[in-house]
């Protein structure tokens, strides 16, 4: 089936295809493996180590690792399932499993209830996006990890719950770091070096920081900074969207 050419270019616009299998007695051959590096590459599995496979297989079995989906283990070989970016597993029907059409229109009737799909390279964007404001975040520039998350919108709008739910987790990192740096500028450790005003100038900068919107959500802890800022006698701007 992975050979036929239009399932192919519809697999590779509409799935990741993950192939796992639980025995390591295959015959394995030299050569390359994804990075052009030598290896030992599995026979039955071209491109794959027997390792690999494996390790694949204990992963999907049992959800070892954070956000893997449990796919349920059926005594069949193979037998093929569909995992929804909502964490719903769909199985394949045995007697479809080879079937390119079969496959493929069981693969656009999930899709419909999911929204437009996605192809690789808005996928690549929105990824992109998401990566740059992780890095951002971990380097202490909220601001510009809200603008690079925000930028999600020019690949897709609204968003699907899937995607959602990935930008909501970042706010919450986002509101979780800004709050902390909040705290030491609200209530200073007795051996705080800044002044009442170098205090009062970084919480402005915070809250001009978080002032863009991602998908129509802003860092609740605006209101906290503003509220303090106002009692030290400083106006804020009305919540926008830089």
């Amino acid at each position: 089936m992975l050979t036929q050419s239009g399932f192919v270019r519809w697999a590779r616009e509409h799935l990741v295809v993950l192939v796992v299998h639980n025995e390591l007695g295959h015959e394995e051959r030299d050569g390359l493996d994804a990075y052009g590096r030598p290896a030992r590459l599995c026979t039955l599995y071209p491109g794959l180590s027997c390792r690999q496979h494996l390790d694949a297989a204990v992963d999907v079995d049992n959800a070892r690792e954070d956000g893997l989906v449990q796919v349920p283990f059926v005594e069949l070989c193979p037998n093929t399932w569909f995992v929804l970016p909502t964490g719903r597993v769909e199985a394949v029907p045995e007697e479809e499993q080879f079937v390119a059409g079969k496959v493929e229109a069981q693969g656009r009737a999930l899709q419909k209830g999911l929204g437009a799909a996605l192809g690789r390279a808005e996928f690549e964007r929105l990824d992109a996006a998401l990566r740059r404001g992780d890095e951002a975040l971990d380097q202490d520039r909220p601001g510009e990890a809200l603008a690079a998350w925000a930028g999600c919108e020019k690949v897709l709008a609204p968003p699907h719950a899937a995607l959602l739910a990935l930008v909501e987790e970042r706010l919450a990192a986002a509101e979780e770091a800004v709050g902390y740096a909040f705290e030491d500028l609200a209530e200073p450790g007795p051996r705080d070096p800044r002044s009442l005003e170098e205090r009062i100038r970084a919480a402005e900068g915070l809250y001009a920081a978080t002032a863009t919107a991602v998908y129509g959500r802003l860092l609740p802890v605006r209101e906290r900074i503003a509220t303090w800022l106002a009692a030290q006698g400083r106006k804020t701007p009305e919540p926008g969207r830089k």
